[in-house]
């Protein structure tokens, strides 16, 4: 079912409608745990540079990430490690590197917009693990600390070249 949710989603222009990007915002508000799909198959223009289109899919990433984060339980059964990680710092952050160092200053501002809506989506999932220890521990779970650094090992990746 979800692969119908993501292919409709991905259907729609959340770049240029405002109703479509409303729609998209409240669908991953209510099913997270396709946010990391639908990222890796949208066809956001994520390449850093000074343009109106990628102004406005740096935005809506933003957007994305301030969407609540998933649930530890999806379905009823303990989300695996690798899909919180990827849900919560997206493997799109790897393309925040570049325009970090741009030399737009307002390249470099929409970048660090993403990269603290990505850290406060991982405070918000760390804190959610804190208050719920006993919901972490199972084959797939690690303690919150261990995510986190996990996280930040993802967010660390960012290509500085």
């Amino acid at each position: 079912m979800n692969g119908h949710v993501i292919g409709f989603l991905l259907s729609l222009r959340p770049v240029e409608d405002t109703l479509q990007r409303d729609l998209l915002l409240a669908t991953l508000a209510t099913c997270p745990d396709i946010l990391p799909a639908y990222l890796a198959q949208s066809h956001l223009v994520l390449d850093a540079r000074l343009s109106a289109r990628w102004l406005a899919s740096a935005g809506l990433v933003a957007r994305i990430l301030q969407t609540p984060p998933p649930s530890l339980l999806l379905g009823g059964a303990v989300a695996c490690l690798e899909h919180r990680i990827e849900s919560i710092a997206p493997a799109v952050l790897s393309s925040l590197g570049r325009g970090l160092q741009n030399k737009s200053a307002l390249i470099q501002l929409t970048c660090c917009h993403i990269l603290v809506a990505s850290l406060q989506r991982l405070d918000a999932v760390v804190a959610v693990r804190i208050e719920h220890p006993a919901e972490l521990y199972s084959i797939r779970c690690v303690t919150p600390s261990h995510m986190a650094f996990l996280a930040s090992d993802r967010i660390s990746e960012l290509s500085f070249q």
